[in-house]
């Protein structure tokens, strides 16, 4: 991967809008590993533009627990 040259994903969505409070979008992504689990941390956004920050937690990768 050279940051250049790009190409579609094709795999299942890392995350997706699943509670009301990022049914909108989310943006502002950070992403640390601690101890063995994937912390994803991002802004969340609902149907009446209140903002809140969110964060996505994963042991392999392959699934995600919203918290």
């Amino acid at each position: 991967y050279d940051l250049v040259n790009w190409t579609d994903w094709d795999g299942d969505d890392l995350i997706a809008p699943s509670e009301p409070y990022d049914e909108v979008y989310a943006h502002k992504p950070y992403v640390i590993k601690h101890d063995g689990v994937v912390y994803h941390f991002y802004c969340a956004v609902d149907k009446n533009n209140r903002r809140c920050i969110a964060v996505a937690t994963s042991k392999d990768l392959s699934s995600l627990k919203l918290k």
